[in-house]
């Protein structure tokens, strides 16, 4: 007399334990590479503010002979705990009108042993 078997095997728990431990380890892979992109976006978007607030900044010189850089030197600000470095760069004529110029800020910071930068340019008139 067979009796028809109840429960399970021990291949069938070890093949259900090898399923899940997969796929627990592609979540967690999944969310650690969420969490790096998460602090890279956060460092862009601060040098994008960075750069956007001084080039806003210097819109009170608009229509004026000159603006003076000076007030504008390199710094060296830390945020995020990143060594982050703007420039600002002489205003330059533009080709499509000569009372028109161009004012360039660089923003660099470090981020995952690697050095980033953005550009980002303004123009203002100058009579």
């Amino acid at each position: 007399m067979v009796k028809s078997q109840k429960g399970f095997l021990l291949i069938d728990v070890l093949i259900a334990m090898v399923i899940l431990g997969s796929a627990i380890m592609a979540m967690s892979y999944a969310y650690a590479q969420y969490v790096k992109e998460a602090a890279a976006a956060k460092n862009y978007n601060q040098a994008v503010y960075l750069a956007k607030s001084l080039l806003e900044d210097m819109k009170q010189y608009d229509g004026k002979s000159a603006i003076p850089l000076a007030n504008y030197p390199t710094h060296q600000n830390k945020f995020n705990n990143n060594d982050t470095t703007f420039t600002v760069y002489q205003p330059v004529e533009t080709d499509i009108n000569s009372k028109l110029a161009a004012i360039k800020v660089k923003v660099t910071w470090n981020e995952a042993n690697s050095q980033r930068q953005i550009e980002i340019v303004g123009y203002y008139y100058q009579p």
